[in-house]
């Protein structure tokens, strides 16, 4: 029995990466090229898909408890975020604080209406806290794209960011040397290489495009690799204990989340290095 069980964790591993990499470029398509084709419209509505995929294998892949009110909250702390963001006159991540700190309340209501006998309070409370900051984090492209010149960078940041983390879980999946930890399928040389892939793919679309030089575009883009590489990192470490409810196409979820999750928390980082970098 151990021995199966020290067979099986490898191979899921390297299951879920082959799977993350293929997420991440399907899902990098989608935020690059529906906007292309469809415009704003397009923008918004694959921001929201990407939400709503979020919400759905958060659900899946974590098996947390109180899963109603997690993809209640979840599923309405994105479309506040994103009617927050697209009603403000000016272009801020401010509205996606203030979304956080409402949802925070209805956290606690949440657990009060979940009757009497709780169990795992703490894990279900941080839970979709957490996911509530990953929906407001998608939330930001929308923000992204309203600056001043905003459409080629939310294309450079997503392409960067889609690049990222492709070459991270290759990487890891490929040239399985030097791990962090020998239960967790991630090194050292993922999130640098996913650096690269990043600062490459943002200075490819930032390219002819007016006063975005190459080293603005090698400075975003890489920095974003970086930080979605890093958090790559982190995702497999959570990855290793998460256990997917039973259900077809769940084992999907885990894969999932580790790309989406990155994607997230690297969001609005994209803005801020945008008006610091870029502007």
């Amino acid at each position: 029995m151990s021995h199966a069980v020290t067979v099986a964790g490898p191979k899921r591993a390297r299951r879920d990466q082959a799977a993350a990499a293929l997420i991440a470029a399907a899902t990098g398509a989608m935020l690059w090229r529906v906007p292309v084709a469809a415009g704003w419209p397009g923008l918004i509505g694959s921001v929201g898909a990407a939400q709503a995929l979020l919400v759905v294998c958060w659900m899946a892949g974590l098996a947390l408890p109180g899963k109603i009110g997690t993809l209640l909250l979840g599923d309405g702390a994105a479309v506040a975020a994103d009617v927050a963001v697209l009603t403000r006159h000016q272009a801020s991540l401010a509205p996606l604080a203030g979304v956080i700190a409402v949802a925070f309340l209805v956290m606690l209501l949440h657990q009060l209406c979940r009757g009497v006998v709780r169990v795992r309070m703490t894990a279900s409370v941080s839970g979709v806290a957490m996911l509530v900051v990953a929906d407001c984090g998608l939330a930001a492209l929308l923000v992204l794209h309203r600056v001043d010149r905003g459409t080629p960078v939310v294309s450079a940041a997503v392409l960067a960011m889609a690049a990222a983390l492709v070459v991270a879980n290759l990487v890891d999946l490929l040239a399985p040397v030097a791990r962090f930890d020998d239960d967790v399928a991630a090194g050292p040389a993922a999130p640098l290489l996913a650096a690269i892939a990043g600062a490459t793919a943002a200075i490819w679309r930032l390219h002819g495009v007016s006063d975005f030089g190459v080293i603005g575009g090698a400075v975003f883009g890489g920095l974003l690799g970086l930080c979605c590489g890093l958090l790559a990192v982190a995702a497999a470490y959570v990855a290793v204990s998460a256990r997917p409810r039973k259900a077809p196409f769940t084992w999907l979820a885990v894969p999932a989340l580790r790309v989406l999750v990155p994607l997230a928390m690297t969001t609005p980082v994209a803005y801020l290095l945008g008006q610091l970098v870029l502007w």
